[in-house]
């Protein structure tokens, strides 16, 4: 790249990028850091070709990439986003789309180069397993422990080797290793080299290497303090509060008396060791996929576990009190499960439509609604009408005057089409009325829920009921059931 610049269309007097001038060779790892919006993901963009530069020049082999065809540099490149996408298919078809006619042979080799093929193998679908909208049935990360996590890490970085990699870090200890680190600020490059190199330098890789770790520390002391108070609170047992569980052939037995120690870093917190208690009642994530489920592991009951660990407690038996320290953990697990259940059953509950509110909302089509329901109740009186000139039109055929029978009968003829021109008109202005008042009352309706939708605290989003999705779904579905529900048939 030689001192390209770019602008989004949008906004073309704001320049995004400002003389960039890079060079990488083939194989190298590269990595992109710096403060956000200072142009490390438009830089990817314009690689891609996904923007074109609007001055300077990129090269590939000294190949513009202007001259270069497009499907083809799209297929030299591998993108994986912050963010990966997970459609409503299969995992297999969802692996499949990063290549065009990808064959089932090459699906599994790129799981197995991922670290996954293990994982998917044990599901009871296998490649075949759907993953749901956005992979809402099965999470890709959630029975990943910090070994499987190094697992996954290793696998990214045997799938460099051999590539030309660029890397846009936010975790920048993940980058410490790259060949060379570019550091980027307000669209141009401030400095660029080696680990050790720049924080040498002390520049603006070092200050972004000294914030991050001055705010993991923060945020460890933070959730530390957290956990401390959290098991002060739950685990404080003694001798009087903690009844024997018993052992001797009388029947009797000593008490248990608890040391409870509380780490005073989340660091020490998480790297305490596990003792046979802790494995015999957490399942490893490979057993938990050979059972065909997967399990998200909650930082407090991670931690907690992790200080029962540390305590001296003799595995659980049937005899052991409910209150004991094995179970007490386990009732904020019962209630959790009986309130989400309650949660589940209220959310079953189907709701009437308020049909006061609906016509308060149609108040300003009344004249609408009116005319089409007069409308139709004319054309039941022109059908009651057909019907009774139909019994009188079957009575003059026993007529034996031959002109009196065709008079009548052009009679009726005339009145027949007479009563269907205007039944006719009639079922046109009821039907175009009432069609005309449910599209207005549906635009009223998709309006009212957005405004109400716009108006709710963050928190209403972080419901699973209250996805983008299942809202984008109640304004596109559920507002054009009531707009069939007005129009009918028709």
């Amino acid at each position: 790249m030689t001192n390209v610049t770019f602008s989004y269309p949008s906004r073309p007097g704001v320049s995004i990028l400002n003389g960039i001038d890079l060079h990488i060779k083939a194989g190298q790892t590269i990595g992109l850091v710096g403060p956000s919006g200072c142009g490390k993901s438009t830089l990817l963009h314009v690689m891609q070709r996904l923007y074109m530069h609007t001055g300077g020049k990129v090269t590939i082999d000294d190949v513009d990439i202007k001259d270069l065809s497009i499907s083809w540099l799209r297929r030299q490149v591998g993108v994986v986003s912050q963010e990966p996408l997970l459609f409503n298919v299969s995992i297999g078809e969802n692996i499949s789309y990063g290549k065009a006619g990808a064959t089932p042979m090459q699906i599994e080799e790129a799981a197995r180069a991922a670290n996954a093929y293990e994982f998917i193998s044990n599901l009871p679908e296998g490649f075949n397993t759907l993953v749901g909208d956005g992979g809402a049935q099965l999470s890709a990360t959630s029975a990943l422990d910090s070994e499987n996590e190094k697992e996954v890490q290793a696998a990214l970085d045997r799938a460099r080797i051999g590539r030309t990699t660029v890397i846009i870090a936010h975790r920048l200890s993940t980058i410490q290793s790259a060949d060379v680190i570019v550091a980027m600020e307000k669209g141009k490059i401030v400095e660029m080299g080696s680990h050790s190199r720049l924080m040498e330098r002390k520049g603006l890789y070092y200050k972004l290497v000294q914030k991050q770790t001055l705010g993991k520390k923060a945020n460890e002391t933070e959730f530390a303090n957290f956990y401390r108070q959290s098991v002060k609170k739950r685990v404080s047992f003694n001798r009087q509060q903690i009844p024997s569980t018993g052992g001797g052939a009388g029947g009797g037995g000593a008490g248990v008396t608890l040391h409870a120690h509380v780490p005073q870093t989340f660091s020490t917190l998480s790297q305490a060791p596990p003792t046979t208690i802790r494995r015999s009642r957490a399942p490893s994530a490979k057993q938990m996929a050979q059972q065909g489920r997967t399990f998200t592991r909650k930082p407090t009951d991670y931690a907690l576990m992790r200080v029962m660990s540390d305590m001296s407690i003799p595995p659980p038996t049937p005899k052991t009190p409910k209150f004991s320290p094995h179970n007490i953990f386990e009732l904020d697990r019962e209630e959790a499960i009986a309130a989400e259940r309650e949660a589940a059953e209220k959310e079953n509950v189907i709701t009437k439509a308020p049909w006061r509110k609906m016509l308060q909302l149609s108040k300003p089509d009344w004249w609408l609604l009116l005319t089409g329901l007069a409308g139709f109740a004319l054309f039941g009186v022109l059908l009651s009408a057909l019907y009774v000139l139909f019994s009188e039109a079957v009575e003059i055929f026993s007529n034996i005057d031959r002109d009196e029978v065709i008079r009548q009968a052009r009679l009726y003829s005339i009145l027949y089409a007479v009563v269907g021109f205007v039944g006719l008109i009639i079922n046109f202005v009821a039907t175009y009325s009432l069609c005309i008042a449910a599209d207005r009352l549906t635009t009223r309706l998709r309006q009212k829920s957005f405004e109400t939708i716009m108006k709710q605290d963050m928190s209403f989003f972080d419901e699973p009921q209250n996805s983008v999705s299942i809202l984008t779904g109640r304004l596109a579905i559920d507002t054009t059931e009531v707009n069939q529900y007005l129009k009918g048939p028709f």
